[in-house]
């Protein structure tokens, strides 16, 4: 095997051997939340990303899907957890559940989620000791308020990915950089 396959192969084993021993810490934060849930990979057919450890409510027709991810997760994990959910969600309600630290205010997934036409629950926990606080998704005045001061430029960000087409005059009142 060469050195790259090998190295691939390493970084996958880890990865997941990481997700399994955050497995237990996971159903420890959605039990917070519900009193009843399955872990599972997949809703039907659709696979599910591996960035998260997914649980629902009911395996035949979830009514709450809850995405949980690890403290070891990117920031841009959640942008494709966020996608996964939004994407199988149907009519179940998406519950989000992250370190505190992935989706503070100014978050770019929290920032989408204001652009999004369906309900979703984020909460965020603190690493030690698995707490969670449900994280309020910020209205399109605080995006508009958060852009005006400079705070990260999200403006560059979204401009390229499509922004928010029902309220995309607010870029003009992001400072240009």
């Amino acid at each position: 095997m060469s050195d790259i396959n090998h190295a691939v192969k390493t970084n996958r084993q880890l990865a997941k051997a990481a997700r399994e021993a955050f497995g237990t810490r996971a159903r420890t934060l959605v039990s917070q939340l519900l009193r009843s849930v399955h872990e599972i990979d997949r809703l039907g057919e659709k696979r599910l990303s591996k960035l998260a450890i997914w649980f629902v409510d009911n395996v035949e027709h979830p009514g709450r899907i809850v995405a949980v991810v690890a403290p070891s997760a990117l920031a841009g994990s959640m942008e494709i957890v966020l996608a996964y959910g939004l994407a199988w969600q149907g009519d179940a309600d998406l519950i989000l559940v992250a370190p505190s630290a992935l989706v503070e205010p100014e978050s770019t997934t929290l920032i989408r989620l204001t652009c999004i036409n369906t309900p979703v629950r984020v909460f965020g926990y603190n690493v030690d000791d698995l707490q969670l606080s449900a994280v309020s998704i910020p209205t399109p005045d605080e995006v508009r308020q958060a852009l005006a001061m400079g705070k990260d430029d999200h403006r560059r960000r979204f401009e390229g990915s499509g922004g928010c087409p029902d309220w995309r005059g607010i870029w003009v009142t992001a400072p240009s950089n």
